[in-house]
């Protein structure tokens, strides 16, 4: 469980800042697909040292969502409030 804690930290510096220079909707796709990726791979791993990294590399991909919901809430209501001018 902490090792998908610091994935979170590490993932939190690395894909917001990235999200935020490039497309957001890109980095939601890409990253959750890794993240169920390294899920599926920690499930299947026959050895502990494998699970431990799988779930690190679950928990940095599986930051993205959390780490950007106020931006695509803000743009969300930016557009709304667009419409009504």
């Amino acid at each position: 469980m902490s090792l998908v804690v610091l994935g979170f930290a590490i993932g939190l510096v690395l894909w917001a800042p990235l999200s935020e220079i490039y497309c957001r909707r890109m980095f939601f796709v890409t990253t959750h697909a890794c993240m169920v990726a390294f899920v599926d791979a920690s499930a299947g791993a026959g050895f502990m040292p494998a699970v431990l990294v799988f779930r690190f590399m679950a928990g940095m991909f599986g930051e993205l969502p959390p780490a950007n919901s106020g931006g695509v809430i803000a743009e969300c209501l930016r557009l709304q409030s667009e419409d009504w001018q």
